[in-house]
């Protein structure tokens, strides 16, 4: 018998085989062809915004990215049931537009608002959901994809072990997005987590002083 949690999480496999079949086979970046790529069923004005915001994801100012990933921030935390955040997904499943932001600024100043816009995207209730099997299984399979890549997990390790509250909090509300996406991508940062880092100890604390994502402490969309 399913509770609510693993009905929420748990989708068949012909759903799967379904889902499957759905998926393009080549992805478009939405940054190079803009608003045209997208169905009419997404409103024009949000269209607009949402285009600007991953153009300026991608451009080497710090302020500019920065900003970006605030504000797009901001749309998905001001948007409970998940609409953009599934039209988005639907258009783009493999978030290229973002995995393309984290490729151009890892290692660099600001990798932090990177780190916090892929927490809110992969821990936005709408992403969640069973009836949305086909975003759920994308955003799953970004998770999956940044637990198993090397590069990506060292960012994250890097922000870590920054000493920087801002750097460490936008990493661990990463890590605690995935995990609470359902018990496989849990047991698979379980797995393979480095739990023998020497700053673990301390950032029990930077969690109990403020709070992640989900923590309440923040304004959203505003700071990490």
């Amino acid at each position: 018998i399913l509770d609510d949690d693993d009905e929420q999480f748990d989708v068949d496999l012909n759903e799967d085989n379904e889902m499957e079949e759905a998926e393009p086979k080549r992805e478009q970046n939405l940054v190079k062809v803009g608003m045209e790529a997208w169905n009419q069923s997404f409103g024009a004005t949000c269209k607009v915004r949402l285009i600007h915001i991953l153009k300026n994801l991608h451009t080497a100012e710090i302020k500019i990215y920065s900003d970006a990933s605030r504000e797009f921030i901001e749309l998905l935390d001001g948007d409970p049931e998940g609409e953009v955040l599934r039209e988005y997904v639907q258009q783009s499943p493999r978030l290229v537009e973002l995995a393309e932001a984290w490729r151009l600024h890892r290692e660099k100043p600001g990798m932090a608002y990177i780190l916090s816009l892929f927490a809110t995207v992969l821990g936005h209730p709408g992403g969640k959901l069973r009836r949305h099997g086909l975003v759920k299984k994308s955003l799953d399979g970004v998770a999956r994809m940044i637990l198993e890549d090397k590069e990506k997990m060292g960012d994250v390790y890097l922000e870590l072990n920054s000493g920087e509250f801002r750097r460490q909090n936008a990493a661990l509300d990463l890590l605690a997005a995935i995990v609470r996406r359902g018990g496989g991508l849990a047991s698979e940062i379980a797995k393979s987590f480095d739990f023998k880092m020497a700053v673990l100890p301390q950032l029990s604390g930077v969690r109990k002083k403020r709070g992640g994502r989900d923590g309440g402490n923040r304004k959203k969309g505003t700071d990490f």
